[in-house]
């Protein structure tokens, strides 16, 4: 008679690593799991959560027998609400098909710092500094306008009889 052992290695340790742990609001960052030292490689299942949702799985097809690292990396784009889950990775080592029961293993969650982006100093200063010249701009011509009619105001008189005053100055010139 021959007797088939198999030798597997449960997920002992879950890592997470989130890269950048402080992202703005739409920034990118990158969500890494790994599991050192596994075997079957085949059966494993690695799942990326937010909070209690899946965000990713990947279920490795790797035929080795020996333990080896499982990784999965996610990138993703920060939203207001991810500040408030937590996330995590959970490892799933399948050993039905080897008469076994599933055995799960599950990283500590960690927090993403996600913060709305302040607005660029230099683009409040040039706003400001357009506003004011835009501002220095229509007051001097308004006031070229105004100055316009008050000389044009004194020149042709309160009648606007600009010839009479000549006819005048020549009849007396004489």
């Amino acid at each position: 008679k021959s007797l088939n052992v198999s030798v597997f290695y449960p997920p002992k340790q879950v890592l997470l690593k989130l890269k950048p742990t402080r992202v703005a609001v739409g920034g990118s960052f990158t969500i890494e799991c790994w599991v050192p030292n596994v075997a079957p490689l085949e059966s494993l299942t690695l799942t990326l959560l937010r909070g209690k949702e899946a965000m990713h799985n990947q279920t490795f097809r790797t035929m080795a027998l020996a333990p080896q690292e499982a990784t999965v990396t996610r990138n993703a784009t920060a939203h207001k609400e991810d500040g408030r889950h937590n996330f995590s990775c959970r490892a799933d080592l399948d050993l039905r098909s080897l008469g076994g029961d599933i055995i799960h293993g599950v990283s500590e969650p960690q927090t993403l710092k996600v913060y709305e982006p302040m607005p660029d100093n230099q683009m409040v200063v040039i706003i400001t500094v357009v506003s004011v010249l835009l501002f220095l701009f229509v007051t001097s011509i308004l006031l070229c306008f105004v100055f316009g009619q008050h000389w044009r105001q004194r020149q042709m008189g309160a009648y606007r009889v600009q010839g009479a005053r000549r006819l005048s100055r020549a009849y007396w010139a004489q």
